[in-house]
């Protein structure tokens, strides 16, 4: 029995075998530097290990060029250590790109909607967009904090979106704190300015009282209402409103409703003694009618 694949080869087959060896590793080294350029240094660690086996075959050296072919080799492969760091920053570039889009979105939506918002009496659906927006880019900002160490220039992408944020955020949270105080308080004003009207139009001393001992409650839940939520945002105190009854700064509004309820205390402490007062004179008359009898 005859071993073909054991029997001499000419040189004619050695030289075609180091020509097909040699075409496989440059191809492969092909291979492994477009794999550098995708940033899969996996797929170029399998390209060199196909390129090492080729320039390993015994017949690679009867190739012309063998050497060049094999420095490339020993050039590509050293790039291996540097690209595969490459490729780990170019994983967070990537996320941080991820993140960059999506904070110049929530930016762009926040900017907008503040352009849009009035400054005295915001409208309740835009606020809520803007407080939504300035949420997500705060958010955004927070889950890439861990790739600011590793890409430099989303550390000062990051950084001047935070100065941004920071002088914005603010405006937000007082048109939010605007719009519940203008949705909670102004209603008791308004009953307090009617429960008056009624005291005014009553005749009976009795529904006077009543009218005004409820205005006064009223204007007292006002001024109550109004104190809680400065005492939730402060910058709310010194805020100009519109309010049905005119511009005003928060804390003033709330004034004018503590004064209010405390005339309408007094009033309540005045007609109680001129209700006793005529308690007191009913019985009297009456005898002194009887006594003319």
């Amino acid at each position: 029995m005859v071993c073909w694949s054991c029997a001499p080869r000419t040189l004619s087959q050695q030289l075609l075998n180091a020509e097909s060896k040699a075409n496989r590793a440059e191809k492969a080294l092909d291979e492994a530097e477009a794999a550098y350029q995708k940033f899969e240094p996996g797929d170029a660690e399998d390209a060199l290990e196909e390129a090492k086996r080729a320039i390993d075959d015994a017949d690679f050296t009867y190739y012309p060029e063998h050497a060049a072919i094999s420095a490339r080799y020993d050039a590509v492969f050293a790039k291996l250590p540097q690209q595969r760091e490459a490729a780990r920053v170019h994983q967070f570039e990537v996320k941080a790109a991820e993140h960059w889009a999506e904070a110049d979105a929530a930016l762009l939506k926040l900017n907008s909607v503040l352009e849009t918002v009035g400054k005295e009496l915001p409208v309740e659906a835009e606020v809520e967009v803007a407080r939504e927006a300035a949420l997500k880019l705060k958010g955004v900002l927070e889950d890439g904090e861990h790739l600011e160490s590793e890409v430099p220039k989303y550390h000062t992408y990051a950084q001047k979106h935070r100065l941004m944020l920071a002088k914005q955020l603010p405006r937000v949270l007082l048109d939010v704190a605007r719009l519940k105080f203008l949705s909670r308080v102004p209603e008791k004003d308004a009953a307090g300015r009617e429960n008056l009207k009624r005291a005014k139009k009553a005749t009976d001393l009795a529904d006077k009282k009543d009218a005004h001992q409820d205005a006064a409650k009223a204007f007292n839940q006002c001024n109550e209402r109004g104190l809680a939520l400065i005492e939730d945002f402060n910058p709310l105190r010194t805020a100009y409103l519109v309010f049905p009854t005119g511009r005003s700064t928060a804390q003033a509004y709330l004034a004018n409703c503590a004064r209010a309820a405390q005339a309408s205390e007094q009033q309540v402490a005045v007609l109680e003694k001129a209700i006793e007062k005529m308690k007191m004179k009913k019985p009297a008359a009456k005898k002194k009618k009887v006594s003319f009898r």
